[in-house]
């Protein structure tokens, strides 16, 4: 199960994340060069609870891990459960990470009015009912 935010701890904004490309391998971390200010369709290929060891003097910067599929790329998204944009994906998927597989969510930038900083947001997709398909055919 995924975790939930204590609410104790003031909401963290999602700040440029990943910061350099991974040197030894291994899928990258969202960036805000990844994204615009355009929504983007991402899939979510896993999910999984960041459950690695931090040694002393480290930070933990993801609380959960996404896996997603996003322009062509597989790359991470880190959260930390205390992140709004975290509340808003457990509130659409649910908290049994299991069921995010083949969800898919918009991401986007959004800017600061004051700062001029970008932050990723994220919107859910929900999905279509099976029932709601398309029809083909004529008039």
């Amino acid at each position: 199960m995924l975790p939930r935010s204590g609410g104790t701890a003031a909401p963290s904004q999602q700040a440029p994340q990943g910061g350099n490309r991974r040197q030894g391998g291994g899928f990258d971390y969202v960036r805000n060069t990844d994204l615009s200010t355009d929504k983007k369709r991402a899939r979510v290929l896993a999910c999984r609870v960041n459950d690695a060891v931090v040694k002393e003097g480290q930070r933990k910067y993801s609380d959960v891990i996404v896996k997603i599929a996003l322009n062509g790329k597989t790359l991470l998204y880190g959260l930390k459960a205390d992140n709004p944009e975290y509340e808003k994906l457990v509130n659409a998927f649910g908290e049994d990470e299991n069921r995010w597989p083949d969800r898919e969510f918009y991401m986007y930038l959004e800017a600061d009015d004051f700062t001029g900083k970008y932050w990723m947001r994220v919107e859910p997709i929900e999905a279509e009912p099976k029932s709601a398909k398309k029809k083909s055919g004529g008039n």
